[in-house]
């Protein structure tokens, strides 16, 4: 089983303050502090820093986060093999995010839903980034901006990036400039979505 203290650690990653942290894991915010000082002097490192008032992961912070959801989803996924029978199908939990979700990924779950099971989450990209990171969910089907040195890649597919307007607008059947939108008002998906991050890059 991982260490106890890892898990008050990656509840402290999450919530970025240890008064939620201590709430979440049941214990009181002296231990969380405690568990967090504890891996500290264990690991030689500081894992969080203060900037003002935010509380915020150190590099060496990030790196333990990663290794530590690893062991996690390991441990996770050895509790599904020693419960799962001997005839029980594969299963596997997938993410998407809504465009993908909606129109590419029917057709690509087709053949495995034929020798196996699966469950999927529809969500933007920053959801089902932190769904990956905290076990939640094995793969996921994403678009935008991500650090890729934490996770395993892989190209599924490339896309224009597309607008669209009414038919009477006076952009219709024009090619404008990115520049020339400052003018309008624009609809955005929300924040944590992928293709907002892209657009809001530009």
């Amino acid at each position: 089983m991982i260490d106890f203290r890892l898990k008050t650690f990656l509840s402290v990653c999450r919530h970025l303050n240890y008064t939620r942290a201590a709430e979440e894991v049941h214990v009181t915010q002296p231990a969380v502090t405690q568990h967090i000082k504890f891996l500290e002097g264990e690991y030689g490192c500081t894992l969080f820093e203060y900037h003002g008032k935010q509380l915020l992961l150190t590099e060496k912070g990030r790196l333990l986060q990663q290794l530590a959801n690893q062991l996690l989803q390991n441990e996770r996924y050895a509790l599904q093999k020693m419960q799962e029978k001997k005839d029980s199908r594969p299963f596997i939990k997938i993410g998407a995010t809504k465009t993908i979700g909606e129109y590419c990924l029917p057709s690509v779950i087709v053949p495995w839903l034929k020798k196996g099971g699966c469950r999927i989450q529809i969500d933007n990209t920053k959801n089902l980034l932190s769904s990956i990171n905290n076990g939640v969910i094995d793969i996921a089907f994403i678009e935008g901006f991500f650090d890729s040195s934490q996770y395993e890649t892989k190209t599924f597919r490339s896309d224009v990036f597309t607008g669209f307007c009414a038919s009477f607008h006076p952009f219709a059947g024009k090619t404008v400039k990115l520049s020339e939108l400052l003018n309008q008002p624009v609809f955005l998906r929300e924040e944590g979505s992928g293709s907002r991050a892209i657009f809001e890059s530009f």
